[in-house]
């Protein structure tokens, strides 16, 4: 017997919810990973643990990843993932906790047919890379972005990887803290970086030259976590729970979920007789939105920061 599909609306818009797992859902590893389209609409999506990139097209491929987690992803014309590593991954400790397995933060470019590191970016010291963006796949301009939780700034790289520019944000009055995700907007008449700048839950749209031009109004956000544009809408993903859609004046159209407001010490999972465990993930909720990505026929596929992960797929029907 079929079970009905599971419906959830998004403003004026109907969506199917359907949830996969890149590994079993009991599997320890503590997801953290981003996800993102290539040119020919392919969907690239890491694994809970970041060990397999799973290219996601025709068919599906694996390809083993040599890093230590895939925090963001964007796919250049060639098939080459460019890949933001902050180098910590939380690992089982043994005794139903986690500890941080740390190593050095990088930015790589895997080619996704042969799985070999073709190239990385030599970043300042102390980086933490944690999201990496391109304009139209590399094709309109061939420099790459990277938002550096680490040093609290976003930078620009040329396409052979020469430093170009470094932003801290303070354009804008405010310093940026902890900028978590990126995105190349082309709606405007001139293309511009969004950034998530998480720490002080708002966006902030630079020049692709690092030059501040806007902010969000105080309140419109609250945890940006991933962007992703899709015709002439920028969706938000929220760490704390929901997803969001500004139209191109940066008015809100739509939210979906609430934000958790009392998370918990071991949020974005639960504690249970003192050790941290994976929490009940129910349909229609979002818990931790992570990264986002949306096809060209409108499907929103959504990752969640918790152990063993969760991808949320939201067809519009």
């Amino acid at each position: 017997m079929n079970s009905s599909p599971i419906m959830i609306t998004v403003g004026d818009r109907a969506y199917e919810w359907s949830a996969s797992y890149t590994n079993a859902q009991n599997h320890p590893a503590f997801a953290h990973h981003g996800v993102a389209l290539g040119p020919d609409g392919a969907v690239y999506l890491p694994n809970a643990p970041a060990t397999e990139l799973l290219v996601i097209g025709e068919r599906t491929r694996r390809v083993p990843l040599p890093v230590t987690e895939a925090h963001g992803l964007a796919v250049d014309a060639a098939e080459g993932v460019w890949i933001a590593d902050p180098g910590i991954k939380p690992v089982p400790d043994g005794a139903g906790q986690y500890r941080d397995l740390v190593a050095a933060g990088r930015v790589v470019r895997l080619d996704a047919r042969t799985g070999a590191i073709t190239s990385e970016l030599a970043g300042p010291a102390g980086w933490r890379p944690a999201a990496v963006a391109l304009h139209d796949h590399g094709r309109a301009d061939g420099r790459v972005w990277v938002a550096d939780l680490g040093n609290h700034e976003v930078h620009c790289f040329s396409r052979a990887g020469e430093r170009l520019w470094s932003s801290d944000g303070a354009g804008s009055g405010i310093p940026f803290v902890r900028p978590h995700a990126l995105v190349v907007d082309p709606r405007g008449e001139v293309p511009a970086l969004l950034v998530a700048d998480l720490g002080n839950q708002r966006l902030v749209a630079l020049s692709l030259d690092g030059e501040y031009l806007r902010s969000t109004r105080a309140g419109q956000c609250d945890s940006p976590s991933g962007l992703a544009v899709h015709e002439d809408a920028l969706w938000v993903a929220e760490a704390s729970g929901r997803l969001l859609k500004f139209g191109p004046d940066g008015g809100l159209l739509a939210a979906y979920g609430s934000p958790i407001t009392r998370p918990g010490a071991a949020w974005p999972n639960w504690s249970r007789a003192g050790r941290t465990a994976r929490p009940f993930l129910r349909p229609r909720k979002f818990r931790s939105p992570h990264g986002i990505a949306i096809t060209a026929n409108g499907e929103v596929f959504v990752t969640e920061w918790v152990i063993g992960g969760r991808v949320t797929r939201l067809t519009p029907v």
